[in-house]
């Protein structure tokens, strides 16, 4: 059966010859053909089991859910039998220079998602568990505390990380500039908010640790990998492999922790304050506007931005206001659907 489905989409969308990248992801087939005309969308829609398909950013998306894309897209594979280009290099042509952006940005942080869901998962069933009267000594409690916070506590070195793999620059490279903005020995975030910590002062400089942020570790990411591939371009071969992570973390820590750092902990804070206050509106009024442009933004691609947001209220509140905005907007939009389907049955 798989095979059939994946002979009938390939006719759908050309023919192998017309197949210039193929990718799937948990739940749909994602693909960049080289000639858009020839793909018959009706077709691709009358497939078996196909639930659903669009076209969105130079990506015919074809809906097949979980497990079932997956063998599909092993037969595809198969039948294309040559050699294909990134599905996310390809769609990239075919973007405005503001989705590139918010696409490049949704590229560091997506492969954060299965750790922050692993993690939310476990701190949820321990919260269950504490529901129903289960009691953990402090040495069981400790070790739930491992899994639920290890991924929080370093974030922002998992952010440069990220950013440097997206950014073409040396991934260990990018974890080590990451840790260094939570390093032990700087004075703690937290604790210097609260008072119980003092910066360190270096003239006008003012330094301190910066857990729990996110745009902050991002700027450090993408500064970091763009100043380890401009080191490269002129480094001598011979000494590149010593000298040119020490420029890099040597300047990109010096960078990140007395201007990158400071300067765009301000810029999060003023996101965050904005994204608050707008949530927090009474009367249901903040969810209402966050309701109406979410699912807008989603259409045309932006919703990545929204990510940056999110991360934040993990990282700092231990929860997420906004998914439950998107679950209910996601839910009336579905309503909404089922009225006009019932209408137009009518």
């Amino acid at each position: 059966m798989n095979n059939k489905i994946a002979v009938s989409l390939l006719d759908a969308l050309g023919g192998k010859e017309n197949i210039r990248a193929l990718e799937h992801c948990a739940t749909r087939l994602r693909v960049v053909v080289k000639d858009n005309e020839k793909v018959d969308a009706e077709a691709i829609k009358k497939t078996n089991k196909v639930a659903g398909y669009f076209l969105q950013s130079g990506q015919h998306q074809v809906i097949l859910g979980t497990g079932l894309v997956n063998a599909v897209h092993t037969e595809m594979t198969k039948l294309v039998d040559g050699e294909l280009e990134s599905t996310k290099g390809a769609a990239y042509e075919n973007l405005s220079p503001f989705q590139k952006g918010l696409r490049a940005l949704a590229d560091v942080f997506i492969p954060l998602i299965p750790v922050l869901v692993a993690t939310g998962l476990f701190m949820g069933l321990r919260g269950f568990a504490q529901q129903l009267g289960v009691t953990f000594s402090p040495d069981v409690l400790t070790m739930t505390q491992v899994v639920t916070d290890t991924v929080f506590i370093f974030l922002p070195a998992l952010v440069v990380w990220s950013a440097f793999q997206r950014f073409g620059g040396t991934p260990v490279v990018g974890m080590v500039l990451g840790l260094m903005l939570i390093a032990p020995m700087l004075p703690n975030a937290w604790a210097v908010a609260s008072g119980d910590a003092q910066r360190l002062s270096f003239g006008i400089f003012q330094v301190q640790g910066f857990q729990g942020t996110i745009i902050p570790a991002l700027i450090v990411g993408i500064f970091g990998a763009s100043l380890e591939r401009w080191i490269k371009s002129w480094m001598p071969s011979v000494v590149a492999l010593v000298f040119t992570p020490f420029l890099t973390i040597t300047i990109g820590m010096l960078a990140g922790l007395l201007i990158i750092g400071p300067i765009f902990n301000v810029v999060e804070h003023g996101v965050m304050v904005s994204s608050e206050t707008i949530v927090n509106l009474p009367f249901g009024i903040g969810g209402a506007i966050f309701g109406a442009f979410q699912q807008v933004l989603t259409v045309t691609g932006l919703h990545h931005s929204l990510m940056v947001v999110e991360l934040n209220f993990l990282s700092t509140l231990k929860v997420n206001p906004l998914n439950a905005l998107i679950t209910a907007s996601m839910a009336g939009q579905a309503g909404g659907c089922n009225c006009l389907h019932h209408v137009s049955e009518r």
